[in-house]
């Protein structure tokens, strides 16, 4: 709530300054456009992957522009959705045998996942069949094969749109003479006869011009792509009811993160160009007054974050923006297994004196805000990493993991994330567990894997046995260790455990229900959580912010070297992240084998980065961008 109390001023702000809202220029009558059924719109639109994550937005957005591009500006338009690689290839095998007036246009537009292969040095467009790790990348749609296709389709003026991950790679290259900015005043904007001349002046050269979404880089869904294409046409070409193809970049793509690109292909020629021409009478109706809910809205949209479209609703409940404001907040706000953490100071260490010397001393902590997982990854949520990675865990790469038996630690060969505490593969029903037997170089490979699933940057580059950080990527990466105690501790509070002070547990550790198969260990005693071994994910919800099973379950890795004094060099810091180097990671937490003094919010532990154990699991942390 707090979020939203500082939101909604700002938004009234802009209701008192309705000169700021974006307001369509006024045009006046048009004549019937002289290109009846000239103009062609062909969208290929990727939401329900066979494999790949699924989208939410690509159709929706298809359907939009077609509908802009039909009503507007007169063109013929048709919509695939969710097609296959064969269905992309024969519907691009139907346009190259269509016949087009001499100077037809012809827009393309992909919407969906995109690939760059670094070893190829290509990009590929992925359709609703491809293949999530295809080695050959045969399921794909090679972007060079596209420019080959397209550009042997018949019509003389060709925009290719493509609104998907690694998009620039369609080609590097951007067309010189489009560096600088044109000047946009063309003709006497009051005569049609001029206008009409203008038209047929700029179609005289072939056209073979493209526009991606972004460059070498990952873009988002909901894609800003799309909604700067929208406002473009929707603006009605402005006075003279014509949409240059230089004058979309430049007043309304260019504006758009990450920042799209624009070249040219195949047989393009030299002063080629695109238009958008109002069609058949219609007209920029005159602008009204802006109301203050569209300023509002208008003002969310410029933000776009999920705290500003909740702004919005909390003004106009049931506005007549709610349904795009409702799908920006679905879109926006952490996943259902993420909670948002705000940040600030807080004591970190032993605040009870009761804690062992790597505690010591308290000191003043900041961290920035944050995302962390409400629980800890489940066996799963893993299974899904490995088997669609074919990734193999140091437990599988080695001599198995350690477990607990015969009075003993011992390692036991064939022992990985599939088993249990005991060593038992797990059934189907105990998936719900977190995921045990995994090492911090594991846990590292799965937050990538994930940022990639989610369109996320990847946080961590791994080279060998060497692992670096890029802490302004957005993507999913272990908590820090002052991260995790700020959480464990409900934002910094003085709390002992994650459940508070309470002398009464809550959560799944070392208890009568344990002592019944591990006599010798020492326990809470009075405590019964029901489990022996690990329990499902959640089951404990502790402290002030939803999260579950911070104290107890398994230990968890986080991302810090494991420095017994390093609390004396972190006085009064910022986001600490550990020393440089070191030996160990940190471990924090305790788990359903932790005896009372190892389950304090305060306690420290460690372990070799390839260590691991049927008591150590891991939850994911995010930055907040």
């Amino acid at each position: 709530m707090l979020l939203m109390r500082k939101t909604i001023p700002f938004l009234l702000l802009l209701v008192c300054l309705p000169s700021l809202a974006m307001v369509p220029k006024q045009a006046g009558t048009v004549s019937p456009t002289p290109r009846p059924g000239k103009d062609y719109a062909l969208f290929f639109a990727v939401e329900q992957y066979q494999e790949w994550p699924m989208l939410h937005n690509p159709i929706d957005d298809a359907e939009e522009i077609a509908k802009d591009l039909r009503e507007l500006y007169g063109f013929n338009t048709e919509v695939v959705p969710n097609p296959t690689r064969n269905q992309i290839y024969d519907k691009l095998d139907a346009y190259q045998k269509k016949a087009y007036a001499e100077d037809a246009q012809l827009l393309i537009f992909f919407s969906g996942h995109g690939d760059f292969i670094e070893t190829k040095g290509e990009g590929f467009f992925i359709p609703k069949d491809g293949k999530l790790n295809d080695r050959y990348q045969d399921t794909y749609l090679p972007h060079a094969r596209l420019q080959r296709i397209i550009d042997n389709i018949p019509c003389s003026h060709i925009l290719l749109a493509i609104d998907a991950c690694f998009s620039g790679t369609f080609d590097e290259q951007v067309a010189a003479q489009y560096k600088n900015k044109p000047n946009w005043k063309r003709y006497n904007e009051n005569e049609d006869t001029e206008r009409r001349q203008f038209i047929d002046n700029t179609l005289r050269y072939r056209t073979r011009l493209f526009l991606t979404s972004g460059g070498k880089e990952r873009t988002p869904d909901p894609s800003e792509f799309a909604d700067s294409f929208k406002r473009a046409l929707r603006a009605f070409g402005g006075q003279d009811r014509i949409l240059e193809f230089h004058e979309l970049y430049y007043q309304y793509l260019q504006k758009a993160s990450p920042q799209p690109r624009f070249g040219q292909f195949g047989s393009n020629q030299t002063g080629s160009n695109f238009l958008f021409i109002l069609a058949d009478g219609k007209k920029a109706a005159p602008a009204p007054a802006v109301d203050s809910e569209t300023t509002v809205w208008q003002a969310a949209r410029q933000q776009h974050t999920a705290e500003a479209y909740r702004a919005y609703l909390q003004l106009y409940p049931g506005g007549k923006y709610r349904l795009e404001a409702e799908r920006y907040i679905r879109d926006l706000s952490p996943p259902d297994n993420m909670v948002f953490i705000q940040g600030g100071p807080f004591e970190m260490g032993d605040t009870f004196g009761d804690g062992g010397s790597d505690e010591k001393p308290v000191h003043t902590v900041t961290v920035s805000d944050f995302e962390i997982g409400r629980h800890e990854v489940t066996v799963e949520e893993f299974s899904r990493f490995a088997n669609a990675s074919g990734y193999k865990t140091d437990a599988e790469k080695g001599d198995g993991s350690y477990i607990y038996e015969n009075g003993s630690w011992n390692k036991k060969a064939g022992i990985n994330w599939r088993h249990d505490a005991t060593g038992k593969l797990r059934p189907s029903g105990e998936y719900n567990h977190p995921v045990i037997h995994v090492s911090w170089n594991d846990a590292v490979a799965y937050c990538n894997w994930l940022s990639e699933q989610h369109g996320y940057q990847k946080v961590y580059t791994i080279s060998g046995g060497t692992v670096t950080a890029n802490w302004s990527a957005n993507g999913y990466r272990l908590p820090t260790e002052a991260e995790w105690e700020f959480a464990a501790r409900s934002g910094g509070k003085k709390y002992k455990y994650a459940w508070g002070n309470d002398n009464t547990p809550h959560a799944n550790i070392a208890d009568e229900s344990f002592k019944k198969q591990y006599s010798g260990w020492t326990i809470w005693e009075g405590y019964n959580d029901g489990y022996v071994h690990t329990s499902p994910v959640g089951k404990f919800e502790q402290g002030d912010l939803g999260l579950a099973d911070m104290t107890g379950n398994v230990w968890e890795w986080c991302w810090d070297w494991y420095d017994s004094d390093y609390y004396e060099k972190s006085k009064n810091s910022r986001d600490p992240r550990g020393p440089d180097s070191g030996s160990f990671r940190v471990l924090r937490g305790g788990s359903w084998v932790s005896l009372p003094a190892l389950v304090r919010c305060a306690d420290r532990s460690d372990s070799a980065p390839g260590g691991r154990s049927y008591s150590v699991g891991f939850r994911l942390a995010r930055a907040v961008r």
